[in-house]
């Protein structure tokens, strides 16, 4: 398979799935040099990036605040009986919180409009509550079709032009 075909299958899985496995670095030195997995819900930006609404006194957004660098795991339909085979996308990255980049309030909506398309209720979670909003910069990507089928994708994957 050519690079822009595997580039485009890893597009289309991030663009079928809803969840995903981010994992962050604590700053807390009782929790060791260990990465922190939570689950979280994604949409894709205009752009192609992954966008995350995420609560300010949840554990991984106090790990981001003190260190952006995270990975993103996407995975695909698990097949019983063959795990091994399920398709699946890590995203290395710079998670943005964009509410402290200096857009107005509109701007941030505008920006975040597929994640609230995808989760309407996070809108008023996002404008009332703690939640801000995340972009994810990606920086590399490493698609895995099955079974000792693994690609490095190559930079600049994440933009759709």
């Amino acid at each position: 398979m050519k690079k822009s075909e595997l580039e485009q299958t890893a597009r289309s899985l991030m663009a079928s799935r809803k969840v995903a496995m981010l994992s962050t670095y604590s700053p807390n030195a009782e929790m060791g040099d260990y990465p922190f997995g939570s689950m979280v819900r994604f949409a894709i930006a205009e752009d192609g990036s992954p966008l995350l609404v995420l609560s300010r006194i949840a554990e991984h957004s106090k790990h981001i605040a003190n260190n952006s660098s995270v990975s993103l795991l996407i995975n695909g339909q698990e097949i019983e009986g063959k795990e091994q085979e399920t398709e699946r996308l890590t995203l290395l990255g710079e998670l943005h919180c964009l509410d402290q980049k200096g857009y107005s309030q509109q701007e941030l909506q505008t920006i975040a409009q597929p994640y609230f398309d995808t989760y309407p209720e996070s809108l008023m979670y996002w404008q009332t509550m703690d939640f801000d909003i995340y972009k994810l910069e990606i920086h590399k990507a490493r698609y895995i079709m099955g079974f000792a089928r693994a690609h490095w994708l190559k930079e600049g994957f994440e933009k759709l032009n």
